[in-house]
């Protein structure tokens, strides 16, 4: 298998947003939905969803990003699917897309932290595809947002369904 192959994946845990230099791993749940990003190399610092962040325009976009992240990674560590935890506003699915790759219709999901939008698919093994990091200040997503949302999906699965995934440590 070629680096280029190669699908990196890496889960975002609750100790990704702790500074206290103790080191010390928080214990994960074995019933936890895995929150994830696809990463651009073998490292979890390319992460696609800190570079969405990143790209976002102001400052305090990229703070309410991260914290609605760090939430959205607390409350996968409970178990249920998140409409468990969340009510329609803050979280429901945006639309469902036919994946010329699994050959049936995927459902996008959005979570809502102020003006900031997360964008996930519920994948196997309850695995949570982060797929979008946004600024909106309106509900609609554009078709851009959307395809690019879809385009991630389906290179998640196409990866998963040849065995290209590779999972990347944060650590």
């Amino acid at each position: 298998m070629t680096k280029r192959d190669v699908y990196y994946l890496t889960e975002i845990r609750p100790e990704d947003f702790t500074d206290d230099g103790d080191g010390a791993a928080v214990p994960l749940s074995p019933h936890r939905f895995k929150v994830s990003s696809a990463c651009a190399q073998n490292d979890a610092r390319t992460a696609d969803v800190v570079a969405q962040i990143q790209a976002l325009g102001s400052k305090p976009d990229r703070h309410k990003a991260m914290l609605g992240l760090e939430f959205l990674v607390k409350v996968a560590q409970s178990g249920p699917p998140f409409t468990k935890s969340f009510d329609k506003k803050a979280l429901h699915e945006t639309h469902s897309f036919h994946s010329a790759v699994s050959g049936q219709d995927e459902k996008i999901w959005r979570y809502r932290r102020g003006d900031i939008r997360i964008l996930f698919y519920y994948a196997d093994d309850k695995i949570v595809l982060l797929c979008g990091t946004l600024s909106k200040r309106k509900d609609q997503l554009s078709e851009a947002e959307k395809n690019a949302a879809e385009q991630a999906v389906d290179r998640y699965l196409s990866a998963r369904r040849n065995n290209r995934v590779t999972w990347v440590s944060s650590q």
